[in-house]
């Protein structure tokens, strides 16, 4: 029984020594956090002045913006990440965000969405998606 406690209090002890190492890490990834708030603030602005400006459709508008606002919440919180834990690698959180497959579906994609598509859509779709002479 004796060996019992003693392997719970230096389990115990271990675990409060790594939150303590981490301490530092989670306190840097909060500060990440709070000045991403305010950058998300700046690219909601600059992103919907540039918006207004060049393009007239305000549901576009507010799309671009939401996809502004999205992505620098997205860096944020992967910077977040990576500072507190510092096992976890810029390339784990791609690969766990998906974009690696993003191009493979793109492409598989493309079989399916070009009969669908009327000709005059075409354009912009994606990449590889026109062929040459339309």
């Amino acid at each position: 029984m004796k060996e019992l406690l003693q392997t719970i209090n230096r389990s115990l002890l271990e675990m409060v020594g790594r939150g303590i190492e981490l301490l530092p890490g989670f306190l840097i990834a909060a500060v990440i956090l709070w000045a991403t708030r305010y950058g998300v603030r700046a690219v909601r602005r600059l992103v919907g002045s540039a918006a207004n400006r060049w393009i007239p459709s305000p549901s576009l508008q507010m799309l671009l913006v939401q996809i502004g606002q999205v992505g620098a919440w997205v860096v944020g919180i992967l910077a977040a990440s990576v500072v507190a834990f510092p096992d976890l690698r810029l390339g784990d959180l791609i690969g766990l965000l998906g974009l690696g497959s993003v191009a493979i579906g793109g492409i598989a994609g493309q079989q399916h969405l070009e009969p669908a598509l009327p000709q005059q859509h075409r354009i912009g779709v994606g990449i590889g998606i026109l062929k040459p002479g339309l």
